[in-house]
């Protein structure tokens, strides 16, 4: 996902929405609420990118298909790019 919200690399029917500096709201097209939620900062391609933070946080609103990220440099919300991996636990 860049910066702006937009999904660059993903699954069919994942959307993403930035609903403000450094928060994003993805979601998905089946319940994620019981999968493993791993998000990193990094570009879509190889352009370095600064040090930062990145949470992840499920249910938003209770709903079971949201995943919020929330992106962070040096500890401010920011606007960043990053990658989320969604998987089934077993």
């Amino acid at each position: 996902v860049n910066e702006m919200g937009q999904i660059v690399r993903g699954s069919a029917g994942v959307t993403c929405t930035r609903n403000a500096a450094g928060i994003y709201n993805v979601v998905f097209p089946q319940d994620v609420s019981q999968f493993l939620w791993l998000a990193t900062l990094g570009a879509p391609d190889d352009t370095p990118q600064p040090a930062g933070e990145v949470t992840t946080q499920g249910g938003m609103g209770g709903a079971k298909t949201i995943v919020q990220v929330r992106t962070f440099t040096a500890g401010a919300a920011a606007d960043r790019n990053f990658h989320l991996s969604v998987r089934r636990i077993s």
